[in-house]
């Protein structure tokens, strides 16, 4: 019915058929002429789709039908919060610690912001890269 209004036929009807059954994600990643004819879902349910793949604690510990491994997401997740605190490590040096202690302890932003994002950076594009090669 829904394809017959559209005007498509054959191979482009079974694609069609293809994205309405699929997931989230092929939903989302629609360009916006067809998200206009195919996705129908409301705003609250998009808003609930975007968490369940950019929130990190809702995308490595829900149970979601996602074809990715479970144990690979808890993995993940684990292994970006490490590497976020490595990295933020590695830009605390002797100078860091001395200018913190000459401050008093008051929290410096100027003198904050480069570490901040360049650990931010980094972490950033090692997280794509490892989640790049080990998700669907």
């Amino acid at each position: 019915m829904l394809l017959e209004t559209l005007g498509v036929g054959g191979n482009m009807s079974n694609l069609i058929k293809k994205i309405l059954s699929k997931k989230d994600f092929e939903l989302n990643s629609l360009n916006y002429e067809s998200a206009i004819k195919l996705d129908h879902r409301s705003y609250c349910q998009y808003y609930f789709s975007l968490l369940k793949n950019d929130h990190p604690i809702i995308f490595s510990f829900g149970s979601y039908n996602d074809y990715n491994l479970k144990t690979i997401k808890i993995f993940l997740f684990f292994f970006s919060f490490c590497s976020d605190l490595t990295i933020n490590a590695l830009f605390f040096t002797d100078d860091t610690m001395h200018k913190i202690y000459e401050d008093k302890g008051k929290f410096n932003l100027l003198y904050q912001i480069p570490q901040t994002l360049y650990s931010t950076i980094i972490s950033r594009v090692i997280d794509f890269l490892v989640k790049y090669f080990a998700l669907t």
